[in-house]
């Protein structure tokens, strides 16, 4: 006969980790946490800034009167320094190596047609 209440019993036993398990995990559940904060955050200012403009289009009021918001930048990515363009450090690497050719190809175009 089945019991299910030593069944779980069984499962809800905890399983033994090593040391400094727990603190390493908590440090990574921390940085994701924080980073899901911030894009939670801009999300829900986003979402405000639609219902606003979608009361303002309601209303018939012209779309040039709306408050303007900050623009927020994410502290991880990395300005290109030809173009100016932001990239997380990973793709600016792979980005970086393109666009200075690209430039100097677009820098020596306009050269030659002056």
């Amino acid at each position: 006969e089945f019991d299910s209440a030593k069944h779980r019993a069984l499962e809800e036993r905890p399983t033994p980790a090593g040391k400094g398990h727990r603190q390493q995990k908590s440090q990574a559940t921390d940085a994701s946490k924080a980073k899901w904060r911030e894009k939670s955050a801009a999300f829900r200012e986003a979402m405000a800034q639609n219902r606003l403009i979608a009361q303002y289009q309601k209303e018939g009021r012209p779309l040039s009167e709306l408050p303007t918001l900050p623009t927020r930048e994410d502290s991880s990515l990395v300005p290109c320094q030809s173009c100016g363009r932001t990239f997380n450090e990973a793709a600016l690497a792979r980005h970086s190596k393109i666009c200075k050719s690209v430039f100097t190809n677009k820098l020596n175009l306009k050269d030659k047609k002056r």
